[in-house]
């Protein structure tokens, strides 16, 4: 396993499956992620975000607790993306 291996394991892991996000086009992109809602080892809480951002583009993933959260920005700001979840 290659070094590079490994960030892109985490971002597939946190992000639902999008392994490579800094190849999505401009924009943002909602992702709901079952994940989200665990508590990953080391941590007291879930976390129920996980953004991925570059200035171009950023990624979020969201847990069922942060659902509702995220449907109300995506009104406000709507994602050049497909929804998820």
């Amino acid at each position: 396993m290659g070094w590079q291996s490994i960030p892109y394991a985490d971002y597939a892991q946190c992000l639902a499956g999008v392994s490579a996000p800094w190849e999505l086009p401009p924009g943002l992109c909602f992702v709901y992620s079952p994940v989200r809602n665990a508590i990953p080892p080391g941590y007291a809480p879930p976390m129920g975000l996980y953004l991925f951002y570059q200035p171009k583009r950023g990624v979020l993933g969201y847990g069922g607790n942060m659902k509702k959260h995220c449907a109300a920005l995506q009104k406000r700001r709507p994602s050049p993306f497909p929804r998820s979840g």
